[in-house]
C-alpha cells in the first residue's frame, strides 16, 4: 500500500472521466497501424524461442515457449534491453502473484523489493525517454500530444499493468490451448492440418479455459445484479470463467468445439474495460501456433497431469 508503482490510479481500475482520458492517451500505442506491423517481428522472436529446443524433440511448452515468447514481445515494445528481460519476468510474477494472496511464492519482502526495482528501472527509462525518445512504447506514453501526456506515476501504473496484462495472459493463453488441444485429438488434427483454424481455436480456448479466471471489483453503490443485493463496497471476484461457461450462452459449454461461434466470450472483459491489448494478444498467439506447427509435429503430452497455477 502507498507504494508509487500504484500511487497513480491503474486504468483498468478508475472509471470515467479518468478512464477515458487514460485509455485515449494510451491507445496511441496499440493503432491497427502499430499492431498490424508487428506480425514480422514476432514470429522472428518465436523462431528464436524454439530454435534451441526443437532439435532435441522435447520441450517445457511454457517454460521454453509460452512464457519467453510474450516477456520478449512486451520488452520490445516497451524498449527493454535484453539483459533486463528476465528481471522484468520476476517482477511481473511477484507483485502479480505476491499481491494477489493466491501463492506462498513470494513472500512481502520478496514483493516489496521486487516494486522498488521495478520502479527505480521503469523511473530512469522515462526520464531518458523525455529528453531523447525513440521508436517505442514508453516514448510515446511520454511524449505530450495536444498538452496531454502520462505523468511519471500514471506511465508507472500502466506499465504494471501492461507486464501483467500483457505477459501472465499470454503464457496462460498458449498453455491453455495446447492443453485443450492435447486433450482432443482430433481437433489438434485439423489445427495442424488447416492454420486457417488457428484463430478459431484460440477463440474457443479463450471462451474454455479463460487465461484470467477472474478480476476483483468493488460496488460502489448498492445495486441488485441477478436477483441478489449487492451493499455498496461489498467485495465481489467477478468470473470470467463461469460466464464463459454459461449454459444460457453457449450450448454445451463444457465441449471443447472450435466450430461454434466463439467470439461472443468474455475473456477480454466487457465494455468501457474490454483489453486494450487485445489485437496484440490474438496476434501473438496465432502466431505463436502457426510457428509451433511449422516447426513441430506429433504433439504429445510427456507427463500424465499438467501442473496449474494456483488460483484457489
Amino acid at each position: 500500500a502507498g507504494h508509487r508503482l500504484l500511487q497513480s490510479s491503474m486504468m483498468i481500475a478508475t472509471d470515467p472521466p479518468d478512464h477515458t482520458r487514460l485509455r485515449n492517451l494510451v491507445n496511441r500505442g496499440f493503432t491497427p497501424r502499430r499492431m498490424s506491423a508487428l506480425a514480422p517481428r514476432l514470429r522472428a522472436i518465436a523462431e528464436t524461442c524454439l530454435d534451441s529446443v526443437v532439435a532435441t524433440g522435447k520441450m517445457d511448452l511454457v517454460k521454453d515457449f509460452a512464457i519467453p515468447f510474450p516477456v520478449t514481445v512486451i520488452a520490445e515494445l516497451l524498449g527493454v534491453e535484453p539483459e533486463r528481460r528476465e528481471r522484468f519476468k520476476h517482477w511481473s510474477d511477484a507483485i502479480v502473484i505476491g499481491l494477489s494472496g493466491t501463492s506462498q511464492a513470494f513472500g512481502r519482502a520478496e514483493v516489496a523489493a521486487a516494486a522498488d526495482e521495478m520502479a527505480d528501472y521503469i523511473e530512469s527509462v522515462v526520464a531518458a525517454r523525455r529528453s531523447s525518445p525513440r521508436d517505442d512504447l514508453i516514448s510515446i506514453l511520454t511524449q505530450a500530444e495536444e498538452g496531454d501526456a502520462l505523468t511519471s506515476g500514471e506511465v508507472l501504473s500502466f506499465i504494471v499493468l501492461l507486464l501483467i496484462a500483457g505477459n501472465e495472459t499470454t503464457t496462460n493463453l498458449i498453455g491453455n490451448a495446447m492443453r485443450a488441444m492435447l486433450a482432443h485429438p482430433d481437433v489438434m488434427e485439423r489445427v495442424a492440418a488447416d492454420r486457417s483454424r488457428i484463430p478459431a481455436m484460440l477463440e474457443e480456448a479463450l471462451r474454455y479455459d479463460s487465461p484470467i479466471q477472474g478480476i476483483p471489483r468493488k460496488v460502489v453503490e448498492e445495486v441488485e445484479l441477478g436477483g441478489t443485493k449487492l451493499p455498496k463496497d461489498a467485495f465481489l471476484m467477478v468470473l470470467f470463467a463461469s460466464a464463459n461457461r454459461d449454459e444460457q450462452q453457449f450450448a454445451e459449454p463444457d465441449r471443447f468445439d472450435i466450430d461454434r461461434k466463439s467470439r461472443e466470450h468474455v475473456a477480454f472483459g466487457h465494455g468501457i474495460h474490454f483489453c486494450l491489448g487485445a489485437a496484440l494478444a490474438r496476434l501473438e498467439a496465432r502466431v505463436a501456433f502457426e510457428t509451433l506447427f511449422d516447426r513441430c509435429c506429433d504433439f504429445r503430452l510427456d507427463a500424465e497431469e499438467v501442473n496449474v497455477i494456483e488460483s484457489n
